[in-house]
């Protein structure tokens, strides 16, 4: 069974359009709004549907299928894959990414309460979005 995929673009981020692509699904895949088994959009399908380049949609394909949240089957299509080691990978991920960003702000002097304060900050007010 093939699922409707609904993604959002934002053309005017620095960030490259395949990469917001690849995020996407992958939000989709741990959040299991895509489950596991289910059938993607075929590149063309996708590209078409988002008005950009089929080959933007198959390097994020590509990447997706190097990090295993997807298997292509030849002639079947792109089919989502889960399991609870890519949602470990993830946040072990962001851990190391947010452990890189502390680094940074105490170079820039910021002491440990002030970097733990506007974490509270953050924290609460992303919690509450999500309840």
């Amino acid at each position: 069974m093939e699922v409707i995929i609904i993604i959002s673009i934002d053309h005017r981020s620095a960030k490259p359009i395949c990469y917001q692509v690849r995020d996407e699904f992958k939000k989709l895949i741990l959040t299991k709004a895509v489950r596991n088994g289910e059938k993607l959009p075929s590149v063309r399908e996708l590209a078409s549907s988002l008005a950009i380049n089929p080959n933007t949609i198959q390097r994020a394909y590509r990447e997706l299928e190097n990090e295993g949240m997807i298997s292509s089957a030849p002639g079947r299509g792109v089919f989502a894959v889960w399991n609870e080691g890519h949602a470990q990978r993830q946040i072990e991920t962001h851990f190391s990414e947010l452990t890189e960003i502390i680094r940074e702000l105490a170079t820039l002097d910021m002491t440990g309460e002030k970097i733990l304060a506007r974490l509270s900050e953050i924290i609460e007010r992303e919690v509450k979005m999500h309840d």
